[in-house]
């Protein structure tokens, strides 16, 4: 959690990030996600990237129950939406099973938040916090 930290922690816990991802995928990274969420005035600051929450949380790593995930997409997601979901639990997948379909049958494209955010005519600022993309 970076709220924990001071400035030069910070900035090292994101370039050590960067810098993992980039090994593996050949390209650092433009945006950030906090972990658990979790940024202040210090992290804001540190991060030379935009901040990036989400609009709908699916509570995934609470629950671990694939209906419960499916029903928080289905009751909260609108067009724009940033829906917050972890890789690690096997519910979550199962979830996706269900929700990438539903979402295709309305209408909604799945695209990354830098393509949503272009689409949108957002600029991202570096230390500034987005939820959504929902129009301006």
């Amino acid at each position: 959690i970076l709220t924990n930290y001071k400035q030069g922690t910070i900035k090292n816990q994101i370039n050590k990030t960067n810098n993992a991802v980039k090994n593996i995928t050949g390209k650092y990274p433009t945006l950030v996600r906090a972990p658990g969420g979790s940024f202040n005035s210090t992290v804001k600051s540190s991060v030379k990237y935009p901040l990036i929450q989400w609009s709908v949380d699916t509570l995934d790593w609470k629950n671990r129950n694939a209906k419960s995930v499916v029903s928080a997409v289905k009751g909260n997601v609108k067009d724009g939406s940033v829906i917050l979901m972890h890789d690690l639990y096997k519910s979550t997948a199962d979830a996706t099973k269900t929700i990438v379909p539903w979402l295709k049958s309305q209408g909604y494209q799945m695209v990354t938040v830098t393509e949503l955010m272009q689409i949108r005519g957002y600029d991202l600022n570096a230390g500034q916090v987005y939820y959504s993309g929902y129009k301006k």
